[in-house]
């Protein structure tokens, strides 16, 4: 009996302790105004769609959305803002909103965008988005990305960038960039 009521009390502990929120510092941008406080540690794919965050001294956190925010930061981690694309991998081309963690910011920015098991990139331009995306492969069909098109787009006119080099992965694209 003991043992029993032993093993019953280290399995609540553990699924007690394993069920524990982490947040870190960081801050939120809402309405140009930066607040800071702490952000909800998440999956990434999560991140996308939302972020909880707590005010200083606040215990309940609140979730934000890329409607109701324009860009959230961990202390020590990536930035992510709040980016609108048109989906040109889908059958129904439709604009899209998520938080799309920022690789680069300059002439040409990235974001990265993990979305249904794949990640997608989109640049931004000015005032102009371009969505990249990988090839897809199902069963025989495969359907090619359109990545390499839009690298050889940015560097026309660039001697010496080589986009046959670039690869769909982060570090070969921010390079790119």
């Amino acid at each position: 009996m003991k043992s029993s009521s032993l093993f019953l009390l280290v399995a609540l502990f553990s699924v007690r302790v394993f069920s524990q929120t982490t947040f870190s510092p960081g801050y939120i941008v809402k309405n140009g105004d930066t607040l800071r406080g702490t952000l909800k540690v998440d999956r990434q794919k999560d991140l996308m769609l939302r972020v909880s965050f707590r005010k200083d001294g606040r215990t309940d956190p609140t979730e934000y959305t890329p409607s109701d925010i324009s860009a959230f930061r961990y202390d020590d981690g990536a930035l992510y803002q709040t980016i609108s694309f048109v989906n040109t991998a889908e059958a129904n081309r439709v604009t899209e909103t998520f938080f799309g963690q920022t690789l680069v910011s300059g002439a040409y920015s990235l974001y990265r965008v993990d979305k249904k098991e794949a990640t997608y990139y989109i640049v931004r331009k000015d005032t102009s988005t371009y969505f990249l995306y990988d090839d897809k492969i199902s069963g025989s069909d495969v359907v090619n990305g359109n990545y390499r098109s839009l690298l050889l787009l940015f560097s026309s006119g660039c001697e010496g960038l080589d986009q046959s080099r670039a690869s769909y992965t982060d570090k070969s694209l921010m390079g790119f960039m």
